[in-house]
């Protein structure tokens, strides 16, 4: 039966390149290291070191073990060290992960307030597809995420948030930027900035052009919606995306104004189901959530103003308006 103190025998004799130095790795005598050693090649019935004149050389399959060795070691120092910053109240550490429409602005905003309310807590941010923030929650590596709907994966618990309504967003100095609310057909013929081909936004978008029988002259593409509004900034032609994004984006070149019919979406806070929550990530996740359901009520109650406006007037020129983004 392997032991943990073959393993480390063999973790140090690889690492510090011989037995004399293994030995004072372990704080063991020579011999010690050498008998641990053959005991691990008896358990295994694998030959792990050849002599090579007056040393001896890790054969490939000593090799091959260590990488195996090494990554289960890493995840025992990692325990070691946050047992010990338990033990003595060091810095907790929060894994995040989120899709990149909140990670570029929203929730940095959000975490730089939660830090500088919890100067022991350290945070580690990564921004990941959708997809893969749902995988990485539900294996445990991040403590939380932040994903696109739909999410269906039984090794997590999902809070969803209100669904929010996608907008246009074009240059400010675009002659339907007099419109108050862009529709189809006012992208007829149009230069257009997508967002990414398997985005179920972009399906759903595409959907909706073909019924009303429009065609966009499509210019590019991007699943990051913050690059599409730079495109868009840019003159190279319109785009419709997130609010969120639209709302963040600080470029007196661009203006955004909503668009019918409604295209919605919404994201979801996740956490992995099987693994219980430490005091902070359920903080976290129910300061997020109260903070993004707060602005989401906001934006759609303002929407839903916009979308009566919209109904109401006839389909053709509408009249003239502000070129401030998002003033409907």
């Amino acid at each position: 039966m392997l032991q943990h103190r073959q393993l480390e025998a063999f973790r140090a004799f690889i690492i510090a390149g011989g037995v004399t130095s293994a030995a004072t790795m372990m704080n063991i005598t020579q011999p010690a290291v050498s008998r641990l050693i053959h005991e691990l090649e008896a358990a295994l019935g694998l030959r792990l070191f050849v002599r090579r004149g007056t040393r001896l050389e890790p054969t490939a399959e000593a090799v091959a073990l260590f990488d195996e060795v090494e990554r289960s070691f890493v995840g025992l120092d990692r325990i070691e060290r946050v047992a010990l910053d338990l033990r003595e109240r060091r810095k907790l550490v929060l894994r995040i992960a989120s899709q990149p429409m909140l990670s570029a602005s929203f929730l940095p905003r959000f975490l730089a307030q939660f830090l500088r309310e919890r100067p022991n807590l350290q945070v580690s941010f990564v921004s990941l597809p959708s997809p893969l923030v749902v995988e990485g929650t539900a294996s445990g590596r991040f403590d939380v995420g932040v994903a696109a709907m739909p999410v269906d994966h039984s090794g997590l618990n999902v809070e969803q948030t209100e669904a929010t309504a996608m907008v246009a967003v074009l240059p400010a100095s675009h002659p339907l930027a007099a419109r108050p609310v862009l529709e189809p057909a006012d992208f007829e013929g149009q230069p257009f900035i997508s967002i990414g081909a398997h985005a179920l936004p972009r399906l759903r978008l595409d959907a909706i052009f073909a019924e009303h029988g429009v065609t966009r002259d499509i210019r590019a593409e991007s699943p990051y919606h913050h690059v599409v509004c730079s495109l868009v900034a840019e003159g190279l032609g319109l785009a419709i995306v997130e609010r969120l994004v639209a709302e963040d984006v600080r470029d007196p070149r661009l203006i955004w104004r909503p668009f019918l019919p409604r295209v919605e979406s919404n994201f979801a806070v996740l956490h992995p189901a099987e693994r219980p929550l430490s005091g902070v990530a359920m903080t976290f996740i129910q300061e997020l959530l109260g903070d993004l359901r707060a602005h989401v009520g906001l934006w759609n109650t303002a929407a839903g103003a916009g979308e009566v406006r919209a109904q109401a007037r006839p389909h053709g020129r509408g009249r003239r308006g502000s070129r401030h983004a998002g003033d409907p």
